[in-house]
């Protein structure tokens, strides 16, 4: 595929109801400055892209739990995702949440 359909379906996936409706509204009221975080991104985003994902293409796979399991086990793998997700879970979207 090219560059920008993958591109544009990378950011798509990241759009979520806390960009319609929350960014929305903290954008109205406080201007902006609320979506520079956003920007931000650019640089961690340039990182997966030059770094990870040839070392990903490289190793046949396409997903890090994917990885994990082909370099460890499936025990590992779930771990490994339940843990990530619980925390992630807990401290980035309960918090945007309440």
């Amino acid at each position: 595929m090219p560059w920008y359909v993958v591109g544009t379906s990378f950011v798509a996936a990241n759009i979520s109801t806390e960009q319609f409706i929350g960014m929305v509204g903290a954008a109205y009221v406080f201007g902006m400055c609320v979506a520079m975080a956003d920007w931000g991104n650019i640089w961690s985003f340039s990182l997966l892209i030059w770094f990870f994902i040839p070392f990903l293409l490289a190793s046949r796979v396409f997903t890090t739990p994917e990885f994990l399991e082909k370099r460890y086990s499936q025990t590992v793998r779930t771990a490994v995702l339940r843990g990530v997700t619980i925390i992630s879970n807990i401290t980035a979207f309960l918090a945007g949440v309440l």
